[in-house]
């Protein structure tokens, strides 16, 4: 029987207060665009106070310290009225390389793209369109959400854009069915492909480019592959081999670490100068130009578990039996 992969830690999210929350949505309906203090009751300024403390209890747990960690990405969101949100780091601070702040674009139905900022000490700055229909709280308590479902540490952030828009002239088009992108940012997402590639057992670790966010790559590198993988319906996932003579031996007892804790930072870095330097920043056709090949993905939420099948099939065939065996694809 094959052995599970062991997931990535996960801070999590939720409130500790559920009635208290849905006590409020009655409370302040009517006030979401106003001030919290004018027109409400004691009881409801209570309420209020005791949910944006437990946003901030959960800021402490979920994001505090791993701004410098916190890989960019376009994720998928519940709130009414939107398509998605990306979340990008800041810069660096020079003097200490730590991330002061995370951009936070939020891209709406209206082909609308507003962007916020979350300071370090969790302050979030950003004026909220007067007809989106949810609050300030909201937008915050679902930034948490993300952030709570992300694997902190997982993903080492380059100074890189992975597969970065590129040409294809008219019969490759054709032969690609289309190739002309969704335009505004409305991709379907479909982020179980990245839960799934992460969470293989011979993944050593993932790697997020300059463009992550927006562009919706990752890259994750195994011993004998580097695989690029996108969130966004539409792309195919990409697979560069290793050559067998240059590939190095890594211990077997690191697969049986949390997908974060395999290699250290040092290590990381040197596998990315050895393998991912020379193909870095190749555009879709330059990658297929160079040697990679590319696997198509069924529709969003039709035939996933042939496609865990066939992609984990894959990924084993092209590692050559590897180091770690994966397991037999499930059903999320």
């Amino acid at each position: 029987m094959q052995k599970p992969a062991p997931s990535c830690d996960r801070a999590g999210f939720h409130l500790h207060s559920a009635h208290a929350r849905f006590r409020m949505y009655l409370v302040y309906y009517g006030y979401m665009k106003t001030s919290w203090e004018t027109g409400i009751s004691d009881g409801a300024q209570n309420e209020i106070a005791l949910r944006k403390q437990e946003l901030k209890d959960s800021f402490d747990k979920v994001l505090d310290g791993n701004f410098n960690v916190f890989p960019a990405g376009n994720y998928q969101t519940n709130l009414p009225g939107l398509e998605s949100i990306s979340i990008i780091r800041g810069p660096e601070n020079k003097e200490t390389g730590d991330v002061g702040a995370l951009n936070v674009i939020i891209f709406d139905v209206n082909h609308r793209s507003v962007t916020f900022s979350m300071t370090a000490d969790g302050l979030l700055s950003g004026k909220l369109p007067k007809d989106w229909m949810f609050s300030r709280e909201d937008l915050y308590e679902e930034i948490l959400h993300i952030s709570g479902n992300v694997c902190m540490g997982f993903f080492e952030n380059i100074a890189d854009q992975l597969l970065p828009p590129g040409y294809w002239d008219d019969r490759e088009k054709k032969e690609r069915g289309g190739g002309g992108g969704g335009g505004w940012n409305n991709e379907a997402l479909d982020p179980r492909r990245i839960e799934f590639i992460a969470n293989q057992p011979g993944a050593l670790f993932g790697f997020a480019g300059i463009n992550s966010g927006f562009r919706g790559y990752y890259g994750f590198a195994f011993p004998e592959i580097i695989v690029l993988e996108n969130n966004k319906v539409g792309n195919a996932l990409y697979i560069f081999d290793i050559p067998e003579e240059d590939r190095t031996k890594f211990e077997e007892q690191i697969f049986a670490l949390s997908p974060e804790k395999r290699l250290s930072k040092k290590e990381r870095l040197a596998y990315l100068e050895r393998y991912w330097a020379p193909i870095a920043g190749l555009t879709k056709k330059e990658s297929l130009q160079a040697g990679g090949t590319h696997v198509i993905h069924p529709a969003v939420n039709r035939d996933f578990a042939k496609w865990k099948a066939a992609i984990g099939e894959e990924i084993l065939s092209r590692r050559g039996g590897g180091q770690a065996t994966p397991p037999a694809p499930t059903t999320p």
